[in-house]
């Protein structure tokens, strides 16, 4: 008992191998663009250390972290190259082919959409393509579809940590194709397999409704945002609800819970029923393209199904790790998107704070709510969304430079009746897939008009968000202070505060630095720029002097 009182915190080895697979590939992205002599330099450094902890019997035990650290390491330095290899050619002008992988956006004059199978001329490319032109005419192609551009091809950079790399490694979008003039349809054609199925759902949601309530749909049930207009977007995100259009551990778990009442109205063992809501959802998560978010669900959501099936103990904390590690190893580029880090950040967010929060707020309902199961269910609602958002919101302003403040009032008021529209979409979809008939999805017209009036008014209002500027510096500091005040780390609570002040400080002081030294460079730069410009003209005015 004393030496559990000793104790700082549970160890969980799923954690720290996440943890140190994030720092590898924190570490091999620091080292992109670097000679690859000068990569071997911190892989060796990396494997003397494993070889020491390995060595001693006490630390043998740890030795796995080395290990994870080269896992990300190499896995990060491998994705780099191999991106950077596949497009090698940077630009290329001429004529482009390839076959139509999406749907055909319109969008006044300018279209957008994919290609694959994409060929420069005669070369063979190895990624999908995104193409922009612009057209008075309305396309006479679709999806599936074999055509010929006529345009200038663009290669997609990779700079260091940067997210817009990160997207189109998952979506494998390598270039970008602007087009010259109109485009040519060679061949008709049509999608592979189970590629028809998202395709098939939008086009029920653009045939059946207006602009804005088929992307509205197309994003609640594929998390696909490509359609919606950015007003709309922009008003959806004031109000604090642009979490529901990625697929995430909200839709994975309402159609999980949907699957698995049916199938026990059914009678369906409990083991093959566990089986087949894992088949369903992966099939789910393939449709949605495997966002970051859907696949977090997903392992989390299945982690944890197998252990109530099998009576085994569940630990949220690991069953977060296990689906970082899963999806990192598999897709290292995924740290750097903004769905994989807000979808992370919310879940860990309810995992460390839901219960405090809620405490609180009960303390509050017993002493005023006149109906305490009313009570208790709005302290429940406010609890989980303020421990989601509280750790999400600092990437929200990282990557947006904006946060919502009424997200609170959305996620009470709306939130339900929006999944109430979602659970009824996929009803409506699933019917339209199997009949072939969508005429029931018109409805979607109305049931959406009121959480459209909603964002709209919400949109309108000036303090609906507020700006916030915050650096990776503050980000790492603001984790690491929620850490340090979570239930998971046993320490007394002066030292807490005590150390979250050193951490706040020390954040603060190299934030200075780091400021200090990018105003210098700045200011060498301009002074360079300053000396150029001199220089240029003395050389301009000692040659108009010979000229005379």
């Amino acid at each position: 008992m004393e030496k559990q009182k000793r104790r700082i915190l549970n160890y969980r080895p799923m954690c720290t191998a996440a943890l140190a697979l994030i720092g590898g590939i924190l570490l091999g992205e620091a080292f992109y663009g670097i000679h690859f002599f000068f990569r071997l330099i911190p892989l060796f450094l990396i494997l003397a250390l494993f070889v020491v902890l390995a060595i001693l019997k006490r630390t043998r035990r740890f030795a796995y972290i080395c290990v994870a650290i080269i896992i990300g390491f190499l896995g990060i330095c491998g994705s780099s190259d191999i991106y950077n290899k596949n497009t090698a050619i940077g630009e290329f002008e001429g004529e482009i082919y390839g076959k139509v992988s999406s749907e055909i956006i319109v969008d006044g004059e300018e279209t957008r959409f994919f290609i694959e199978d994409v060929y420069a001329g005669e070369t063979r490319l190895e990624y999908d393509a995104y193409v922009i032109y612009y057209a008075e005419t309305e396309p006479d192609y679709n999806a599936g579809d074999i055509i010929r551009l006529s345009g200038k091809l663009v290669s997609n950079k990779h700079t260091k940590f940067d997210s817009f790399h990160a997207y189109d490694v998952a979506k494998r979008e390598g270039y970008m194709v602007y087009v010259y003039s109109p485009v040519e349809k060679l061949a008709e054609g049509k999608l592979h397999g189970l590629e028809q199925i998202p395709y098939a759902i939008k086009k029920n949601f653009y045939e059946r409704l207006d602009g804005d309530s088929a992307a509205i749909c197309t994003a609640l049930v594929l998390g696909d945002k490509e359609g919606l207009d950015e007003d709309l977007y922009d008003d959806i995100s004031a109000s604090g609800l642009a979490h529901v259009l990625a697929v995430s551990g909200l839709h994975i778990s309402i159609l999980s819970a949907a699957i698995f009442f049916l199938l026990r109205k059914c009678k369906v063992n409990s083991k093959i029923s566990l089986l087949v809501v894992f088949l369903l959802s992966l099939l789910y998560c393939f449709i949605c393209n495997f966002t970051a978010s859907s696949l977090r669900a997903l392992i989390m959501m299945t982690v944890l199904n197998f252990s109530i099936a099998f009576g085994k103990k569940r630990d949220s904390i690991s069953s977060i790790s296990f689906a970082a590690i899963l999806i990192l190893l598999f897709r290292p580029t995924a740290l750097f998107e903004a769905g994989f880090l807000m979808s992370f950040a919310a879940v860990i967010g309810i995992v460390l704070f839901y219960g405090k929060f809620l405490a609180a707020f009960m303390k509050v309902v017993d002493k005023v709510s006149p109906k305490r199961h009313i009570g208790t269910r709005l302290a429940k609602g406010v609890a989980l969304s303020l421990s989601a958002n509280f750790v999400s919101y600092p990437f929200v302003a990282y990557f947006f430079g904006r946060v919502p403040i009424l997200f609170v009032i959305s996620n009470l008021v709306v939130l339900p009746y929006l999944m109430f529209i979602y659970i009824f979409l996929l009803i409506n979809t699933l019917f339209a897939l199997i009949v072939g008939w969508s005429g029931t999805l018109v409805i979607f017209k109305y049931l959406l008009f009121p959480f459209k009036a909603y964002v709209a008014a919400i949109g309108s209002l000036s303090f609906a968000t507020v700006p916030v500027a915050i650096s990776v510096i503050g980000i790492v500091a603001f984790l690491a202070v929620c850490v340090l005040l979570s239930r998971f780390l046993f320490i007394q609570r002066a030292k807490k505060v005590a150390l979250a002040l050193s951490i706040c400080a020390f954040a603060i002081v190299l934030s200075l630095i780091v400021a200090y030294g990018a105003k210098s460079n700045s200011s060498t730069v301009s002074e360079d720029v300053a000396s150029l410009e001199t220089l240029t003209f003395e050389q301009e005015s000692e040659h108009v002097l010979l000229l005379d």
